[in-house]
């Protein structure tokens, strides 16, 4: 009773939401006036951080949070950063967000990463700054550099989806030290909202993104804000990242002894990076793992391209380790305490990259790695099947959504698998499936996603169409394609 009278109470009525949503639009508008007031005609405002009617974001994020005040000048004033550039420079200077947003658009899938091409396009914006600078174009250079580090800022794909950490902390460290270049040009606009920004953008590079990649990320401009590395680092390890609107699931923990694990040997080295000449061939791919922690068996479907880091968080989602709600991307999320993975090679336990492909440390069916966590049985990860896109039958699987489970232990009924898939299927698009409505395709891909590409270690099957069609010999129809039981 209690529970419904506090929502009750919450629940915003269509009256309340048009006062915010006018005040909202009253107030930007003044803010507005007030922002062209201030700009010379050779010049133009820049928008780094926007500002939005609050009272949206309070309704899908609803928590015990009190509802946001109404919308005023002086509180979205607070909120907005911008900074004013030349008008005609600003024209000159490409839009690499909508070159960003074309990448994502002609992005195939097919189990390769975008940041690459991303990569690509950063490093061609940073000699173009150069050559700027080289030039005496100060005011080109500085709004080059402003366009390269939005787009940098405002789509994280570039280093959650890598599996290059290496090249992320060059382009990283690079960009900081032309903005340290820039900002050495005596100038007497009004620094102090860009610079506000620079912080913001400072603090989630060098703590998310360090996180996610393992590698710590430096983006050092002159003029740093109040708040070291050390402190931003232990402020994220205490919740930092629910801000991006994510909850923490508590795990149960027990005790276990400590595992002794050394580093990888130069032999394994050597092993794990002996078909990489094959590699990109290797990422286009489904790979099925049979996944053992005691009693508790999963098996799942990830893509070739997923570092171990993206192997992970599919593993705690599927035995319920979870610290964070899944997120599809790799590198994605909040990583469970002590995520770690080995291979036993030679007598003794290794620790394996958490950047290394899937591909790479399993390359033959019955290859197997542990995935560790702290307080947790370790994770025996077994191959199955690696399935090519060049194989018979990848067209029918391509389509089907990864990471996904397709079987497990018998006391993992279907149920359990359908809630599981549907937590793997996030908000992405379901499969288009004809004469559905959008409710059916869901469940129909869900229904999908469960289909396994190999009923045996090293047995890849070619799934077919079925009801009567006509097929090559061997083919199974994808409707007799159940859930694994092991």
């Amino acid at each position: 009773p209690a529970l419904r009278k506090r929502s009750a109470a919450m629940e915003v009525t269509p009256e309340t939401r048009l006062e915010h949503s006018e005040a909202f639009e009253r107030a930007a508008s003044a803010l507005q006036t007030e922002i062209k007031g201030i700009t010379a005609d050779d010049q133009v405002p820049v928008v780094l951080t926007g500002v939005k009617n609050e009272l949206n974001a309070w309704e899908e994020e609803c928590d015990d949070e009190p509802m946001p005040p109404m919308p005023t000048v002086e509180s979205l004033r607070s909120k907005i950063r911008y900074v004013l550039v030349g008008k005609t420079e600003w024209k000159q200077v490409p839009d690499y967000t909508r070159q960003v947003h074309v990448i994502f658009d002609r992005h195939m899938g097919g189990g390769t990463s975008m940041s690459y091409k991303l990569f690509a396009l950063f490093r061609k914006g940073q000699t173009a700054v150069r050559s700027a600078l080289r030039a005496g174009s100060h005011e080109r250079a500085f709004c080059e550099l402003i366009q390269l580090t939005k787009a940098m800022a405002d789509n994280d794909e570039w280093y959650g989806d890598t599996d290059m950490p290496e090249d992320a902390v060059k382009i990283v460290g690079a960009l900081g030290s032309l903005w340290s270049s820039v900002l050495a040009v005596p100038s007497d606009r009004d620094l102090q909202m860009l610079k506000a920004w620079l912080g913001s953008v400072q603090e989630d590079w060098e703590v998310t993104a360090s996180e996610h990649l393992g590698e710590k990320l430096t983006f050092s401009f002159s003029a740093k804000p109040a708040v070291t590395p050390k402190k931003a680092t232990a402020k994220a390890k205490e919740g930092q990242l629910e801000e991006s609107g994510s909850k923490k699931r508590k795990a149960p923990t027990v005790s276990l002894p400590q595992r002794k694990v050394q580093k990888t040997s130069a032999d394994t080295d050597v092993w794990l990076h002996r078909m990489d000449a094959e590699l990109s061939q290797r990422q286009s791919s489904a790979v099925q793992l049979r996944c053992e922690a005691g009693a508790k068996k999963r098996v799942l479907v990830v893509s070739g391209s997923y570092p171990l880091k993206a192997v992970g968080f599919a593993v705690a989602e599927a035995f319920g380790r979870a610290v964070d709600d899944f997120d599809p991307k790799p590198n994605k999320g909040r990583a469970p305490a002590g995520l770690e993975f080995t291979i036993h090679r030679g007598g003794s336990s290794e620790l394996l990259k958490s950047a290394l492909k899937i591909v790479q440390a399993l390359q033959e069916p019955g290859d197997q790695i542990s995935v560790c966590m702290d307080g947790h049985d370790v994770v025996t990860v077994t191959l199955d099947a690696i399935k090519m896109k060049s194989d018979p039958g990848f067209r029918s699987v391509k389509d089907r959504p990864m990471p996904r489970c397709v079987g497990g232990d018998a006391a993992f009924g279907p149920q359990l698998l359908k809630r599981l898939n549907r937590t793997f299927l996030h908000d992405r698009k379901p499969i288009s499936f004809i004469g559905c409505s959008k409710k059916e395709a869901v469940s129909s891909t869900i229904d999908h996603m469960a289909r396994p590409i190999a009923t045996q270690q090293g047995e890849v099957v070619v799934e077919g169409l079925g009801f009567g069609m006509r097929e090559e010999p061997g083919t199974i129809p994808g409707h007799l394609l159940k859930p694994l039981v092991i």
